[in-house]
């Protein structure tokens, strides 16, 4: 059976984040995320790998102590237990999926 899941029929899973939960099994976990000019996520750890893939815009990755600006088309793997934050400091809003191994 194909199960289809569109991010216009989805509600945000974080509040104060768009995070839209496009799908989940006990493998991975694919998040749509937006942040809006000047948006931000706090420095935080997962328990889990987590890479991210940019789909538009651009933005500021902190992976602990290290700053990276990262854009449109770029993928970036951050191991579990590292604190990492997001900000959007340009523009237009910046769309990443976030894809979560369990």
């Amino acid at each position: 059976m194909i199960k289809v899941q569109n991010i216009k029929d989805l509600t945000s899973v974080k509040e104060g984040i768009n995070a839209l939960k496009l799908f989940s099994d006990e493998a991975i976990e694919i998040i749509h995320l937006t942040l809006l000019p000047e948006d931000k996520i706090e420095l935080h750890k997962n328990k889990i790998d987590v890479i991210f893939y940019v789909l538009e815009g651009k933005g500021e990755l902190q992976v602990e102590l290290e700053k990276v600006f990262i854009e449109k088309g770029s993928c970036v793997e951050v191991k579990k237990d590292l604190n990492r934050s997001w900000e959007n400091k340009g523009d237009s809003p910046l769309c990443l999926m976030a894809i979560k191994k369990k």
